[in-house]
């Protein structure tokens, strides 16, 4: 189901400023909101075990929880789902992580439309739901349109998802690990993994990668695509790396991406 929506470009500089600090309020209420989480949990317990609720609700519990596996769950405290069509407005910043937005039985294609041309991969829930979600999550609130690869590392990956200043990495929250490889040999060129410094602290930045050196990562990145037409342009973005990772020679850019569910 193609989307329609016109180009889009980065933010200005005093919107750079404004995203800038609203990242850093929206990590500051996470952290907090995770110390406080503890001690809510806590006292919840202590309460549930008084009055013996909580051994006669476990399979309620259970139910419920699978329950929100359904596509477009839109949960209290939450981000709503994003619409599949593309239409909804473009959105930087967020108070938490989505809910289930996907369908974990069905396979998604994605378009990245770069400056460099056009490439289409394959995102797959069921190898790695958070990461597919998440993804899809931020491709749908136009989140990548007009992001640079910032990093290129020759024959190794592109990297892309920073829309605001280095330092800022995620969307406003984190989310943990799935779809970890057995294997880095499973770093194929074309791969689609979740970059991050630390275990179960994944954001919004991505790699793709771009040659064999791809099997030369830790195997501790969610693996969750895979490209499948276009990788000539790959190539391309690939060979504007330069003498530093962080530095490309030729810098290459997102405009948009379209996301439909596979049709095959």
């Amino acid at each position: 189901m193609p989307n329609s929506r016109s180009r889009r470009t980065n933010p200005s500089k005093q919107e750079r400023a404004a995203l800038q600090a609203a990242a850093r309020q929206a990590e500051a209420g996470r952290k907090q909101r995770k110390g406080l989480s503890y001690g809510v949990v806590i006292a919840l317990v202590a309460i549930l075990f008084t009055f013996g609720v909580l051994g006669q609700n476990l399979g309620n519990n259970k139910k419920k929880k699978s329950a929100t596996t359904d596509t477009n769950q839109n949960i209290p405290g939450r981000p709503p789902c994003p619409k599949l069509d593309g239409s909804s407005k473009r959105q930087l910043i967020f108070d938490a992580a989505p809910g289930d937005c996907l369908d974990r039985k069905k396979t998604y294609d994605v378009v990245f439309e770069t400056t460099a041309g056009n490439f289409t991969a394959e995102i797959y829930p069921s190898r790695a739901y958070n990461a597919a979600n998440n993804f899809i999550f931020l491709s749908l609130y136009h989140f990548y349109d007009g992001l640079p690869f910032h990093r290129v590392l020759k024959d190794e990956f592109i990297q892309t998802g920073d829309p605001v200043a280095p330092g800022i990495t995620s969307a406003g929250y984190e989310f943990d690990d799935d779809g970890l490889p057995a294997s880095s040999s499973q770093y194929v060129k074309g791969a689609l993994l979740f970059a991050h410094e630390r275990a179960d602290e994944n954001g919004s930045q991505i790699l793709i990668i771009s040659g064999p050196g791809g099997a030369s990562l830790n195997p501790t990145f969610p693996l969750f695509g895979q490209v499948k037409k276009g990788f000539a342009v790959l190539d391309k973005i690939n060979a504007g790396a330069g003498d530093n990772v962080n530095t490309p020679a030729l810098r290459y850019s997102i405009k948009s991406i379209e996301v439909s569910e596979h049709k095959g």
